[in-house]
C-alpha cells in the first residue's frame, strides 16, 4: 500500500496519492508511514496546515514515535518552515544518534546552506554507516565534498548514487554541477538534461546550466 502512494507522489499525482493513503490510514492505523506518506501528499496539494494538524494528531496516538515525528520535519521543510524542520531532526538525532534519514537531512540542509561543512560531512558519513546502500545519501555525500572543493571524490559518490538507482532531478542535477566544475561538459549536459526531464520546480535555473553547459 505504501508503495502504490509512493507511485503517485512520484507521480505527482497527489490527488490520488492522499486518497489512497487516507483510506489505507483509517483502516490501517498502526502503519504509520501512511500517516507521513497522507500528509506528504496534503503539503504538494497546498495543505500545509492540514498536514501539520494530522501528524500531530498521529503525536497524540503515538507519543514520541520517531517515524511520526520524522515525517512531521519533513513536512515542516516542505511547507517552507525550515528552520522549525532542522529543530525538530536536531531533536530526533539527539535522542537517537543512528537515525540515518535525520542525519543525512542535517548534513545535507547544512551543504545546501554552505555552512558547517565538516559537520555535515560527519552526519552524512554517519548516514551512510547505518544506511550504506541508501542513493539519497550518497547523493548528500557527493553534495557535501562539491561543497567542501573535493570534486573528484564527489564526482565518485554521485557516480555511484546513479548506480544505486538514484533518478531524482536533483540528483542529476547534482551530477551536472560536478561534472561542470571538473570541465566534464557533455556529462554536464547530460545531467542537466536528464533533470530538466523529471521536471524540477527550479526547471528555468537548470536550463541556463544546461545553456551554459553546451556553449564550452
Amino acid at each position: 500500500l505504501q508503495q502504490q502512494v509512493r507511485i503517485y507522489i512520484q507521480a505527482k499525482d497527489y490527488d490520488k496519492a492522499y486518497t489512497i493513503a487516507k483510506e489505507g490510514r483509517t483502516l490501517f492505523p498502526e502503519r504509520r508511514e501512511l500517516w507521513g506518506l497522507e500528509a506528504f501528499s496534503l503539503v504538494k496539494l497546498k495543505e500545509g496546515e492540514k498536514a501539520e494538524t494530522l501528524l500531530k494528531e498521529a503525536l497524540e496516538h503515538y507519543p514520541n514515535d520517531e517515524q511520526i515525528l520524522f515525517a512531521l520535519a519533513t513536512i515542516l521543510d516542505e511547507s517552507g518552515k525550515k528552520d522549525e524542520a532542522m529543530s525538530a531532526m536536531e531533536n530526533i538525532v539527539a535522542s537517537n544518534p543512528r537515525h540515518h534519514q535525520a542525519l543525512n537531512y542535517i548534513g545535507y540542509t547544512l551543504a545546501e546552506k554552505n555552512t558547517e561543512l565538516e559537520r555535515a560531512y560527519e552526519l552524512v558519513r554517519a548516514a551512510l554507516e547505518q544506511s550504506p546502500d541508501s542513493d539519497y545519501i550518497v547523493d548528500s555525500l557527493a553534495w557535501v565534498q562539491y561543497r567542501l572543493g573535493r570534486y573528484e571524490e564527489a564526482w565518485e559518490s554521485i557516480n555511484k548514487c546513479i548506480e544505486l538507482g538514484g533518478d531524482e532531478a536533483t540528483i542529476w542535477e547534482h551530477y551536472g554541477d560536478i561534472a561542470f566544475v571538473l570541465g566534464k561538459f557533455d556529462q554536464a549536459a547530460k545531467g542537466y538534461s536528464e533533470a530538466i526531464q523529471r521536471k524540477p520546480d527550479n526547471v528555468d535555473e537548470v536550463q541556463k546550466k544546461l545553456a551554459a553547459a553546451h556553449n564550452k
